[in-house]
């Protein structure tokens, strides 16, 4: 397991509990937090199906190169299956602004670690 992977569950206990705390001390900051949790709970979503999108990227790559033996087959096969080996071997996470923004994990972490900070300033904000 990555360390990316515990340490944004962890990041989401924290961003849960914090919530809780907001909830109770405040009640007009309850539209706030619910919409930073949905929002950071589809970001996660798009992670999901972004690795996913990779994972079968690659394994896509591994089976036309290992597996089905198109070295032996007629030039235009081999031709047909170096395109597909070419398009493989570029990155398929879901991305915007030409590929300035890519949704995976790494970005996840950042916008949990930034929720928390907007999180902690509300309680801030708050008691003074």
């Amino acid at each position: 397991m990555t360390p990316l992977v515990p340490s944004t569950c962890l990041g989401f206990i924290i961003l849960v509990a914090l919530c809780f705390r907001i909830i109770f001390t405040s009640e007009y900051k309850f539209t706030y937090t619910l919409c930073l949790i949905l929002l950071v709970l589809h970001l996660h979503k798009l992670v999901q199906f972004s690795d996913a999108l990779q994972s079968s990227n690659e394994k896509l790559q591994s089976m036309f190169y290992f597996e089905s033996c198109w070295y032996a087959k007629s030039r235009e096969v081999q031709r047909l299956t170096l395109q597909v080996l070419r398009r493989c071997q570029k990155s398929e996470h879901y991305s915007f602004y030409a590929g300035f923004v890519t949704f995976n994990r790494p970005l996840l972490l950042s916008l949990v670690k930034k929720t928390y900070s907007f999180m902690n300033f509300l309680i801030f904000v708050n008691r003074h």
